[in-house]
């Protein structure tokens, strides 16, 4: 499974506005008091969590991140007081050679309901044997809602999420359950766990990203119900003349989760 630079781009005004500020700060504080503080970014992309993260944390800090795709990971940030290791890897492969020895931290943005539960439960164990906490943001739960509501919403969700549970290649999906999955899978490991919601709330000031995640949605329901695909098509057709018209508002559920000893 990948991504663009330019969807990540795209997509990550709506993750920062999304992002739950009190978890985000609540992991911060746990890392209060740290003279340097080490942490390892699952699927980082562009770096996204660095951007978002680092700024609050008051220590020097190393972020390991790691990607299969270099183009991806030649875009991260770089701050003062920041050290950034680029690690490509495919972490739907090579699993089992990871090791997050001397980390602080486990985070990963928008990737857990991508993933196998077989593949989350073993980033916990790994996160546990190494003694660090683990913060997974933006983690896609299934719940969508439109204004103004149109009559195939509840079938193109029901097809989409179906999909959301296909193969990425790392195992038959999380999708919309991950949030679930993760909570239940740190409390088994014997980790604190908080849960805080991080929905988007799209609008008109978010046309461009409307357009590109309808279309993916439409596609994607095309794919498990392809005998609907005229359908599909004309519920596109009308969300797109709404969002050029600044009328259409949809929130997209996700959730962030935090989990330490």
């Amino acid at each position: 499974m990948s991504f663009n630079a330019e969807w990540l781009e795209l997509r990550e005004p709506a993750d920062r506005a999304a992002r739950n500020a009190g978890l985000a700060r609540d992991v911060a504080d746990h890392l209060a008091g740290r003279g340097d503080v080490r942490i390892v970014d699952l699927g980082a992309g562009t770096g996204a969590n660095v951007r978002a993260l680092s700024p609050l944390i008051a220590a020097k800090q190393t972020w390991r991140l790691i990607d299969w795709d270099a183009e991806l990971l030649a875009h991260a940030p770089r701050l003062d007081g920041v050290d950034i290791e680029t690690d490509v890897r495919d972490l739907a492969r090579g699993l089992d050679a990871l090791s997050f020895d001397g980390a602080d931290l486990v985070s990963a943005s928008a990737l857990i309901d991508l993933v196998s539960g077989a593949w989350f439960d073993e980033i916990v164990r790994k996160s546990v044997t190494a003694g660090g906490a683990i913060y997974m943001a933006l983690s896609y739960s299934g719940a969508v809602a439109f204004d103004p509501v149109d009559e195939s919403d509840t079938t193109i969700i029901e097809y989409i999420n179906r999909h959301q549970r296909g193969d990425k290649g790392f195992g038959p999906a999380l999708g919309p359950d991950c949030v679930t999955h993760m909570a239940a899978a740190c409390a088994r490991a014997g980790l604190r766990v908080a849960l805080a919601p991080s929905d988007w709330r799209l609008g008109a000031k978010d046309a461009a990203l409307l357009h590109e995640l309808l279309a993916g949605w439409a596609a994607a329901a095309g794919k498990i119900a392809p005998e609907r695909v005229a359908q599909f098509g004309a519920w596109l057709t009308g969300r797109a003349a709404q969002i050029d018209a600044g009328t259409l508002r949809v929130t997209v559920g996700h959730g962030d989760l935090f989990a330490r000893v």
